[in-house]
């Protein structure tokens, strides 16, 4: 799933009450959790058509509370497996939705992130503290300042871009700016901006290749290279099966190697489906990764070009010691 839009506020309302009752469930308040991204940009009205909200959530949690310990701290992490991990997934699919929760504090942001001057609505019974339009932009100025001190490699692990995913965040960035004017917060407006030129510096300076008017011919190609999540297991055989939000899960039977450009926390959907994961972007600490780690799923992230020099039905081996995958 790359994480398709929303069709309706009905469907927008349900998954946010799923979410708050999910928590609240888990024994979180509403002052020890937050919605960030773009469900909160919905309600806050910096986006109000459904059809621009993606489907992917970002949940903001105080990690001294999660009932379930964190192995080892994370920009991003899921439920472990059992109990946790399965109410998790079981409301990803029924809604369609991503859920990514990140534990505070963290590198970046202290736990009053969640709790300091508060923006809520109350939906469905449900009272859910969302990242206000200041805190959005206070959170994308610390990375931008930490991306600067970084290298392109680990600006490129940490996260993953392509021609489609840039537009769609610069198209986004400039929504925000607007809505900033309407609102006459001129000076939240004026950040916006800057923000935004310091996204296409950092993208044009990690990733150049999307800039280059002459892409290189990969179609010759007969395997990548990139990091391996897991060795337990020296190698996987098996058939590529390339994602993309259009895929059709097979029946039950056959499984696949399952190709990702970027892998997002719901596409947990294909396990079933899948002997192994493969993806063009992200490194040891990107979504695939985590969640392929968690369950114990094959995995190797960073290959750059696997959804290009593949194709669906190819056969392939992963080794997973090399973090190759090549076809046979």
């Amino acid at each position: 799933m790359r994480a398709p839009t929303f069709r309706t506020k009905r469907e927008i309302e349900e998954a946010a009450v799923a979410v708050s009752e999910l928590m609240c469930s888990w024994g979180f308040s509403s002052r020890q959790w937050m919605v960030g991204k773009y469900l909160s940009h919905f309600f806050i009205g910096m986006v109000p058509k459904p059809k621009d909200i993606i489907r992917d959530i970002n949940l903001y949690v105080l990690k001294d509370k999660l009932p379930w310990k964190i192995k080892k701290q994370s920009r991003s992490i899921i439920p472990p497996a059992g109990r946790y991990f399965d109410e998790y997934n079981a409301l990803q699919n029924k809604y369609r939705v991503s859920l990514d929760f990140m534990p505070l504090p963290d590198d970046y942001l202290g736990a009053s992130f969640i709790s300091r001057n508060c923006e809520e609505v109350v939906v469905g019974g449900e009272r859910i503290n969302l990242e206000s339009a200041e805190k959005f932009i206070k959170r994308l100025e610390v990375l931008s300042v930490d991306f600067k001190g970084k290298s392109a490699a680990a600006f490129r692990d940490f996260y993953y871009a392509d021609k489609k995913r840039y537009h769609d965040r610069i198209t986004f960035y400039n929504q925000v700016s607007r809505f900033l004017r309407r609102t006459h917060k001129q000076n939240l407006e004026k950040r916006m901006q800057q923000l935004t030129d310091d996204y296409a510096h950092l993208i044009h300076w990690a990733y150049p290749e999307l800039f280059e008017k002459k892409k290189k011919h990969v179609a010759a190609l007969a395997e990548v290279s990139g990091s391996s999540v897991d060795a337990s297991q020296k190698t996987v055989k098996g058939v590529i099966a390339l994602h993309t939000a259009d895929s059709v899960l097979p029946k039950k039977g056959r499984k696949f190697v399952y190709v990702f450009t970027h892998f997002f926390p719901g596409d947990t959907a294909v396990f079933p489906h899948a002997n192994a994961i493969v993806t063009d972007g992200g490194g040891l600490l990107s979504h695939a990764a985590i969640v392929c780690r968690e369950i114990g799923m094959p995995c190797i992230v960073g290959t750059k070009n696997a959804s290009s020099v593949f194709k669906d039905g190819d056969k392939v081996e992963m080794d997973l010691e090399k973090g190759v995958v090549r076809k046979i």
